[in-house]
């Protein structure tokens, strides 16, 4: 029987439980017969059941078939989705879909945490740190930002550094920006108890010229027990794959997050 996935369930650095929830919130743009409209959903309206499952000597994949409910009686066809999971990072599926019915696609793919695991976040190819757990607010605090491959949280718990690999036929037509709020008395519905400390990720929407089709994504997190350090990433040796978009056991040795 089809049950509500979470793309991470749990995470522990440290031995410290970090992880509150993924949120993946997002829009589609329907047009079904006579019906036009905009839609929300969000991570509760995403089903699926696991499909296969193996354990090799360098990754573990695990493959799900995913749809989306976009109405009481309305589902975006399943999809095969691979998850992998290396000894230090994870790649997690994302779909983007375009079809006959749903003209277009905005996502937030972000992962909340809590306990303020990091007191500082990083982007690709900028030094200087942004200060987390000093004020309250709801307003993304890498609004600015455009064109990154990664973000990076650290602290005294460890890191986590979180980019997008995206498929080479929709890489021209889909914008990626970075995502970091920070509040502990912030809400977000339908999770019903504050804090966000903090949560981060990406938005993703569909530009002009997407094709039509069933395209999937992979959020990369990668993991560290140490502290996150930029002087690293700056000289280019933290993610050295498809201009920086994706990371991986390379990639993750020659920045020595281990």
């Amino acid at each position: 029987m089809p049950s509500h996935l979470a793309v991470l369930g749990e995470l522990t650095i440290n031995n410290k439980s970090i992880l509150d929830r993924t949120k993946i919130r997002g829009n589609v743009d329907v047009r079904f017969l006579f019906f036009r409209g905009n839609i929300e959903f969000n991570e509760e309206d995403v089903d699926g059941y696991e499909a296969g499952y193996i354990n090799g000597p360098v990754r573990v994949v695990k493959r799900t078939i995913n749809n989306l409910r976009i109405s009481s009686n309305m589902h975006a066809p399943g999809v095969n989705c691979d998850h992998y999971f290396y000894p230090y990072h994870v790649e997690v599926p994302v779909l983007l879909t375009r079809s006959l019915f749903v003209n277009d696609m905005n996502l937030r793919i972000t992962a909340d945490y809590y306990g303020e695991p990091f007191d500082s976040a990083y982007v690709e190819g900028d030094m200087r740190s942004v200060r987390l757990g000093v004020e309250s607010s709801a307003d993304n605090r890498l609004e600015s930002i455009r064109n990154t491959g990664w973000i990076a949280l650290s602290g005294v718990t460890g890191s986590v550094v979180t980019g997008v690999s995206i498929p080479d036929d929709i890489a021209a037509h889909v914008e990626i920006r970075p995502y970091l709020v920070d509040g502990k008395s912030l809400v977000d519905p339908p999770e019903n108890h504050p804090g966000m400390e903090p949560e981060a990720g990406f938005l993703m929407s569909m530009l002009p010229g997407f094709p039509r089709g069933e395209y999937v994504m992979h959020m990369i997190h990668t993991f560290s027990s140490q502290a996150y350090e930029p002087s690293l990433a700056v000289r280019g040796r933290l993610a050295d794959v498809e201009s920086s978009s994706r990371l991986s056991l390379r990639a993750v040795e020659l920045s020595q997050i281990k």
